[in-house]
């Protein structure tokens, strides 16, 4: 997950590896999609993982109430959104892995004083 500032310098060279990164997740997900399975050519040069198990990671997700989404109807319905990947609290917006969020209130932020 890359966090932005724009007061500070934008991550190109974080951002462009991440691009990347996933770019050639989709492109896999595409080639399998389509029936065209990894060759002993593709394996030849992939680290081999021994004594493996398959765990549960914990990914960053933001929760709270939505308005406006475009399959969840109703407003104000708490959610846990897929995948945190950008996140810009003051710029107020966030990117995880199915869309942009407008974000408002931070839940444990401090009110305002009077």
């Amino acid at each position: 997950m890359l966090i932005f500032d724009l007061d500070k310098p934008i991550p190109i060279d974080e951002l462009t590896n991440a691009a990347g990164s996933l770019h050639a997740l989709a492109h896999d997900f595409t080639r399998v999609a389509g029936g065209a399975f990894p060759t002993d050519a593709d394996l030849a040069d992939a680290p081999l993982l021994d004594h493996f198990t398959i765990e549960l990671a914990v990914a960053p997700v933001l929760t709270g109430a939505v308005t406006g989404h475009p399959t969840l109807k109703g407003n104000g319905r708490l959610i846990t959104t897929s995948q945190l990947h950008l996140l810009a609290l003051r710029e107020g917006w966030a990117r995880t892995q199915s869309r942009f969020y407008r974000l408002g209130r931070q839940a444990n932020a401090p009110r305002p004083q009077a």
